[in-house]
């Protein structure tokens, strides 16, 4: 896994693997797929996929804690 690109803000963009994110959709995590710009989207491989991941100041910890737990 690795960010498109740096945010300064709540929002996030993470490449992985389509698999793994298939695997944390089971796993019943919550996130967006996401269409690279034209831009970027040398960046994303043919297996792979970006997400956005937004957090605010309603997330819970617990709830990012989890999400990473997902990662493994």
């Amino acid at each position: 896994a690795r960010l498109a690109w740096q945010s300064p803000a709540n929002e996030t963009f993470p490449i992985i693997g389509k698999a793994l994110a298939n695997e944390l959709t089971d796993k019943g995590a919550r996130f967006y797929q996401w269409s690279a710009p034209r831009s970027a989207a040398h960046l994303v491989g043919p297996d792979e996929t970006m997400l956005r991941l937004v957090t605010s100041f309603a997330t819970e910890q617990d709830d990012v804690d989890r999400f990473i737990e997902l990662l493994g």
